[in-house]
């Protein structure tokens, strides 16, 4: 506000000018950082918070609205709070890279930034371990050496890491000979 002054010489009078000055939105916004990395557990539940973007605008005023580049099946974010959740539970083994996918914030004009956001999806022990043939026949002779390798089976597990490591056990024995077999064979628990 200013204060306008006009003078005769003797006489003095007074005026106010309110002066308002207009935003021009001639700045655009901007992420805090170029590449977002995040992580979420295979299955969390959907609505899990996986991360939140933030952007700032030097404009005066400014309303930003937070938006996906595209479409996902995957995720959502809040155009408010810049808030990513999950839209599913998400399955690592179908997604063993994680996941990348563009953010975008605007400021309601045509001042816009984009940002990457990584989400690598943690693994869970959900998957049954399977054996690769899951019967096998094979003879032994009754003077085979104590030791003797008789048969050689694989498993594999879809999980990764420690939630992949298996332990191999001999879970029950079916002899139709009166063998105590449980004495008779051995499993090496790593191989």
């Amino acid at each position: 506000s200013l204060v306008l002054r006009a003078s005769d010489g003797v006489n003095v009078a007074n005026a106010t000018l309110l002066v308002t000055i207009t935003n021009d939105n001639d700045n655009r916004p901007a992420f805090d950082m170029d590449r977002y990395d995040a992580s979420v557990p295979e299955n969390a539940e959907i609505g899990t918070d996986v991360v939140q973007v933030v952007a700032t605008d030097a404009d005066s005023g400014a309303v930003l609205t937070y938006s996906l580049d595209e479409p996902s099946t995957l995720f959502v974010i809040n155009p408010s709070s810049g808030i990513i959740t999950t839209l599913t539970p998400l399955d690592r083994e179908t997604l063993p890279g994680g996941v990348q996918f563009v953010v975008v914030v605007s400021d309601e004009g045509e001042n816009v930034d984009r940002a990457t956001v990584i989400v690598s999806v943690i693994d869970a022990n959900d998957n049954a371990p399977m054996f690769t043939d899951t019967a096998l026949a094979v003879t032994v002779a009754e003077n085979a050496p104590v030791g003797q390798v008789v048969a050689a089976v694989s498993a594999t597990d879809e999980d990764s890491g420690i939630n992949a490591a298996l332990v191999y056990r001999l879970a029950s024995v079916v002899s139709g000979s009166g063998l105590n077999a449980t004495d008779a064979f051995a499993v090496d628990e790593e191989t």
